[in-house]
């Protein structure tokens, strides 16, 4: 519910407002679980200190959405054509949360059930590391949804094709160097990680796992931007395409090399991405 009524100071590009709330509750969170657990508040007080935290979260988002959107009101009552609109768009969207799903646990269990646990673990730390790496470069490039939503109304075919151009640039002038580096010293990462018996089996996959990220990052700003104009469709077919790539890459590649045929198919799942990217392109 929280995440729900902060999404209305999102959507309104109040990135202000919604940052400071994002970092206020974190650190709160945090120090507040420290001194419990500094205290012998044990488990049951640091749960407590999450859901209070949760719960002044949610307050704060609700007054912010009542004081900027002054018609709204909560209601249980749901519309017949409101329902069906948002069910329409968020069902392709599901495809692909399911697609991220499968990528992150999915990927990690069937590489265990075909591999054993210790595929999983040389899996595992290379995918957390780029998994990290996605999380502070992609964090910043989030904004483009709801910029792309109002500019959606405008329906400005030159002003779209400026700000694909512009955005898509950017991200790839950020992103490409970030994961070339991690390619290009996988293994002394590692090595300084985890140490070097571990990085001499690892460094394959992160080498491949970046090549991969590097691929997956064209797609994007081309999919945040379709979103924003309400193409769902396009990238929930778009995730469906991808996870059956992966799959079936993972289960023919994994059986032939092992881990490194395992983060091989991730790098097949990025490819069908190029070609969405040269479809956006030719429209």
């Amino acid at each position: 519910i929280g995440g729900t009524l902060n999404s209305v100071v999102i959507g309104l590009q109040r990135y202000d407002i919604s940052s400071k709330i994002n970092a206020a509750a974190n650190s709160a969170t945090v120090v507040t679980t420290v001194l419990v657990l500094l205290a012998g508040g044990g488990l049951l007080g640091a749960v407590a200190v999450t859901v209070t935290s949760a719960l002044v979260t949610c307050s704060i988002s609700y007054y912010n959405a009542r004081r900027f959107l002054k018609y709204w009101r909560f209601s249980v009552t749901l519309r017949g054509p409101f329902v069906r609109s948002v069910v329409r768009f968020s069902s392709f969207l599901f495809l692909s949360r399911v697609s991220d799903l499968a990528n992150n646990y999915l990927s990690r269990f069937l590489i265990g059930y075909l591999l054993g646990p210790v595929a999983v673990t040389i899996y595992s730390i290379p995918a957390k590391l780029l998994n990290a790496v996605w999380a502070l470069l992609g964090s910043g490039f989030s904004v483009l949804f709801p910029f792309a939503s109002e500019m959606g109304e405008a329906r400005d075919p030159e002003l779209k094709a400026s700000v694909f151009t512009k955005a898509s640039r950017l991200f790839s002038a950020v992103t490409l160097p970030a994961f070339f580096l991690l390619l290009a010293f996988s293994f002394p990462i590692l090595k300084l990680w985890m140490g070097e018996t571990f990085a001499r089996e690892a460094w394959p996959v992160l080498s491949l796992l970046s090549v991969a990220g590097a691929l997956a990052s064209v797609t994007t700003i081309p999919i945040q931007l379709v979103l924003g104009w309400g193409y769902s469709k396009i990238v929930g077919l778009f995730s469906l395409v991808t996870i059956t790539t992966y799959v079936t890459a993972l289960l023919l590649l994994s059986h032939a090399w092992g881990v490194v045929g395992a983060a091989s198919a991730m790098v097949a799942a990025a490819i069908p991405g190029l070609f969405l990217v040269l479809v956006l392109l030719r429209r």
